[in-house]
């Protein structure tokens, strides 16, 4: 009788809980608390789905991401237990209690030394206490365990390229791309780290597979516009604006992108319509103003 009592009221408290969750993705305390209590009721599959919720809900620190799902070793496994010492240290990580998660997540690494998360996580963790070595090392392990995780290759490329080293970055973020082609971060990263170092080209290739593989996004349509108009292919960097503002009518970068094509093309009041958006979507753009200044310049010139 008590034990259907007590498994009574857990069956409530995850009803709650469940609704809870689904109110907002930033209540990552709920799915850790249901991830435990499915655990005491021996539903592993119900706990292995509140932790890809869990792990969803993250978000990304100074351009290092934190990935999604593939919880489960190599083998499929993740014992109960696993389970519940990655939610604990998943809370304490977004509670703020940094120290206590580290030292959840080597246990969980030394509980099980197949699993790639806790290396990822702690990973996270080193960069951004800006210690970029003990970041890769950690890095570098969980792309051994796990070598499909895109996110965990841009990671590496991202701090690889903050030490320097272009190559091993470029090879990242390339082995992401192969992992995913549809990683929208590896391919900017990629496109920006080749046009940086001169190949405009190599970067204008990377951003055209890009647009193809992530069509919806607005920054790899924007940021092969700002390419083109830079090798002189204004007609297709207007074209390139025109699908990224399609996407996000807000984004300042591309009207000012735009608005700098235009003038080109000597289609002098358009971009300066273009560049007044610009401006006032980001007042602190002034080469948007100074464009405008030059475009009306242009005008007059022309007309005269």
């Amino acid at each position: 009788m008590e034990r259907d009592r007590a498994a009574g009221k857990m069956d409530q408290v995850a009803r709650e809980l469940l609704v809870a969750s689904q109110l907002t993705v930033d209540l990552s305390a709920a799915h850790s608390h249901l991830a435990r209590i499915f655990e005491q009721k021996g539903d592993r599959q119900r706990v292995l789905a509140e932790l890809e919720q869990l792990n969803r809900a993250s978000s990304s620190f100074s351009g290092f991401a934190l990935g999604g799902g593939r919880l489960q070793t190599k083998d499929g496994r993740l014992s109960p237990l696993e389970a519940q010492s990655l939610a604990r240290a998943e809370t304490l990580l977004r509670s703020n209690r940094v120290g206590e998660a580290v030292a959840e997540y080597r246990r969980l690494a030394t509980m099980n030394p197949k699993l790639a998360i806790p290396h990822e996580r702690i990973g996270i963790i080193n960069a951004m206490a800006n210690d970029l070595p003990s970041a890769v090392e950690e890095w570098e392990a969980a792309a051994r365990l796990d070598p499909r995780s895109a996110t965990v290759h841009n990671n590496l490329g991202l701090a690889y390229q903050q030490m320097g080293m272009n190559d091993a970055a470029q090879q990242s973020f390339q082995k992401a791309i192969a992992v995913n082609p549809a990683s929208e971060e590896a391919s900017l990263n990629l496109a920006n780290l080749l046009s940086a170092n001169g190949d405009v080209d190599g970067a204008m290739k990377v951003l055209l597979s890009a647009t193809r593989h992530s069509p919806a996004s607005a920054r790899a349509h924007n940021n092969l516009g700002s390419l083109q108009s830079l090798s002189g292919s204004y007609q297709d960097a207007i074209g390139s604006y025109h699908k990224a503002l399609s996407l996000d009518p807000n984004m300042a970068s591309a009207h000012y992108g735009m608005g700098v094509a235009l003038m080109k093309t000597h289609c002098y009041m358009p971009a300066i319509q273009q560049l007044k958006h610009a401006l006032a979507l980001n007042p602190k753009m002034q080469e948007a103003q100074t464009r405008i200044e030059e475009a009306h310049r242009l005008a007059n010139r022309s007309r005269g």
